[in-house]
């Protein structure tokens, strides 16, 4: 990678702060917190907390109850342009006391947004507006990280910004706000740095967005959301599948992350009006499954946000009591040959992907395919030559036979089985 990952990455949990999210259908606090706005805005896309001293409050009680960083909710590109508050039992419209006097010259043009708030860009004195109040996080309210919404830059014509370009025909044309981006990543970079536990801080949600630029001051990237489309077209049977619409080249490049020293987290898309359409995706864990055959296999977290959180949970758990964080575990990913010779024979819609920590195995071995699969393992190398003693079905539980030195499974179709081995 560019830089360094985070340490300790693998054994995030990610979590949203609640009740603010009803989405989430679990009361688990994780050591990694998304501050969602609801809870401390005044309108949508006003950076400033209607009560700082509520807004330190929540982000202390978050960290005592086991939260290492807090990440309040911040759009890259959105500012309120005045709205009816959604502050509970209250009704009154709102408007930014710095709309009026700022607002114009923080636009980007053509500014399409009809909404109540609008696109704003990071090239102009946005930016610094901004900062101020995120600065104002860390200071008054004990913020130790932000969560930046539509992580890019829009399209922008206006010259005041240093944007776009007349071209021979005398037509406006736009562009784009790369390094305007890249210095306000920088500066958040810095007032973590300086007045908060420095990284990782950063958390972008790029989507499909991997503009490295500005990225390379970011800590963790969140993708996902670039499934709308596609799941709004599906035309398969039943809910939308992740392994048909991602296919492994696809999902490597888009969602890795660790190329570029970023830590890769996955948000699925089972929200309205998806979870609508197949409420089978929050009921039940065919769906959750199926995304972590893929996330498993490419050592990418979920943040369990929509769907049935119980499988994204469990897995979490089954790494932590591994010892996944530990600065020694070795990483042997599918995509790349096997030096252990840990597969001695599998169909062909399997793939491994394990662990190696303290002579202990964690293996995933996950079925693309759409009819059940069979794999074999062989431990003995990957255990520098002890025999495999102990298999263990890490979901479950359960021992799986060992036969000589050899480990036989079957997976469901479009799902995954996690292993524990050792000498």
């Amino acid at each position: 990678p560019v830089k360094p990952l985070p340490q300790g990455w693998r054994s995030w949990r990610i979590t949203t702060q609640n009740p603010a999210q009803r989405a989430e259908q679990h009361d688990q606090i994780g050591n990694q917190v998304i501050y969602w706005y609801d809870r401390w805005r005044i309108v949508h896309h006003y950076p400033r907390p209607r009560d700082p001293a509520a807004f330190r409050a929540d982000v202390e009680k978050l960290h005592a109850g086991g939260a290492h960083r807090v990440y309040p909710y911040l759009d890259v590109t959105l500012m309120s342009s005045g709205d009816q508050t959604t502050i509970p039992g209250e009704s009154f419209h709102f408007l930014p006391p710095e709309w009026p006097r700022y607002g114009q010259a923080w636009m980007i043009q053509p500014n399409y947004r009809t909404t109540a708030y609008k696109r704003v860009s990071p090239a102009s004195s946005w930016a610094d507006f901004a900062l101020w109040c995120v600065r104002s996080w860390i200071v008054d309210g004990g913020a130790t990280g932000i969560y930046l919404d539509e992580s890019f830059p829009y399209a922008d014509t206006a010259a005041e910004h240093g944007m776009g370009y007349t071209d021979p025909q005398g037509v406006r044309q736009p562009t784009y706000a790369i390094f305007a981006t890249r210095n306000f990543y920088k500066r958040l970079a810095y007032l973590f740095q300086k007045y908060a536990k420095g990284s990782p801080a950063l958390m972008a949600h790029t989507s499909a967005t991997i503009a490295v630029p500005y990225l390379s001051f970011a800590d963790i990237q969140l993708t996902g959301e670039q499934y709308y489309h596609s799941m709004r077209k599906w035309e398969g049977d039943g809910y939308a599948s992740y392994i048909k619409m991602a296919p492994l080249e696809d999902f490597h490049a888009e969602h890795r992350g660790a190329q570029f020293g970023l830590a890769p987290v996955i948000l699925p898309l089972y929200k309205p009006p998806f979870s609508t359409k197949w409420p089978e995706t929050k009921t039940t864990e065919a769906p959750m499954r199926e995304l972590q055959a893929l996330t498993l296999l490419h050592d990418v977290l979920v943040w369990p946000n929509f769907g049935n959180p119980q499988p994204a949970l469990r897995a979490q758990k089954i790494k932590a009591d591994f010892g996944i964080a530990a600065d020694d575990v070795e990483f042997f990913p599918y995509w790349k040959s096997d030096p252990h010779r840990l597969v001695a024979s599998a169909d062909a819609s399997i793939k491994v992907t394990y662990y190696r920590h303290s002579g202990q195995l964690l293996v995933i071995v996950a079925n693309l395919g759409d009819a059940p699969a069979s794999a074999e393992l062989d431990a003995e190398s990957a255990l520098d030559g002890k025999p495999a003693r102990l298999a263990v079905d890490a979901e479950s539980d359960e021992p799986l036979p060992i036969d000589g030195t050899r480990i036989k499974i079957t997976v469901p179709r479009r799902d995954y089985r996690i292993l524990r081995i050792g000498s």
